[in-house]
């Protein structure tokens, strides 16, 4: 009852150093890693156009982009742990969440979605559950969120501090967390290209145990050194601001996995086949 987690399953860490940092690092706050990754566009606009006349089907740079991250995660596990009482877990699923407006007039309120991966879905599956998800958050009603909306401020006060105590105990059930909670999650996602702005480099929220928040960005054309010739030449780069508790991943992990990242980018076919065991 006491300790265990409905999201993820502990981990018993071998290393020293890797049990006391979070003795030392008490939050994800003072634990926050900031990264800029760079795409290039050039792949992107190419697969995008080749397979719009081949298959028939629109894939956007948020579906390339989710569907990077959901491998990612799949391929490095270590990205998808969080840490509860100063212990490690490993997450049971690849939860992704992400704000949406209904709308872009002004005003208008955001609504959350959240989508289970188990890491081992193709690109058209991973865009048909993002798709479906968004679809459903622009057409439902949000009665969840209108309850919450009625009640008084000292209500929404003592009901935060019974849910950060539930949560501080494991008594939250994985139903609740994963339909109500974007804080828990493996992946907290911001696409800022749709509303035409730039990356920024998002916090980690210390309430629930999300420990990656990456943020989109609009493309934007850029110079860029040609690694072979050392030429400058401009070229469409699409960015992303990642914010990332180092707590449970080593410098040496975030090398590997930015490199696997490099690869997917210069091949996305791989993301059109399942991901091998």
């Amino acid at each position: 009852m006491f300790g265990r987690r409905p999201d993820g399953k502990r981990i018993k860490e071998k290393s020293a150093t890797a049990r006391m940092i979070p003795l030392f690092m008490r939050k994800r706050t003072e634990a926050t890693n900031y990264f800029l990754f760079n795409m290039p566009c050039a792949k992107f606009d190419e697969f995008i156009a080749l397979r719009d006349k081949t298959d028939g089907i629109s894939y956007t740079y948020r579906d390339l982009a989710v569907a990077t991250l959901v491998r990612i995660f799949a391929k490095y596990p270590k990205f998808n742990r969080f840490l509860y009482k100063d212990k490690l877990y490993q997450r049971n699923h690849i939860d992704f969440a992400m704000m949406i407006h209904k709308s872009l007039r002004h005003g208008e309120e955001e609504v959350g979605i959240k989508v289970r991966f188990s890491g081992k879905e193709t690109l058209p599956e991973i865009k048909e559950k993002l798709d479906s998800a968004i679809k459903k958050a622009i057409t439902t009603e949000d009665d969840f969120g209108k309850f919450m909306n009625k009640m008084p401020q000292f209500v929404l006060r003592f009901l935060t501090r019974m849910l950060r105590l539930f949560d501080r105990w494991g008594w939250l059930s994985d139903k609740f967390l994963f339909e109500n909670s974007p804080m828990h999650s493996s992946i907290f996602f911001a696409d800022l290209k749709s509303i035409h702005v730039n990356y920024v480099f998002h916090h980690l929220y210390t309430f629930g145990n999300c420990g990656f928040f990456a943020t989109m960005g609009k493309e934007q054309v850029k110079p860029v050194v040609d690694d072979k010739t050392g030429e400058i030449r401009a070229e469409k780069i699409l960015e992303l601001g990642i914010s990332m508790d180092e707590r449970f991943v080593d410098g040496l992990y975030y090398r590997h996995m930015i490199k696997g990242a490099r690869r997917i980018i210069e091949n996305l076919e791989i993301l059109e086949t399942p991901l091998e065991a």
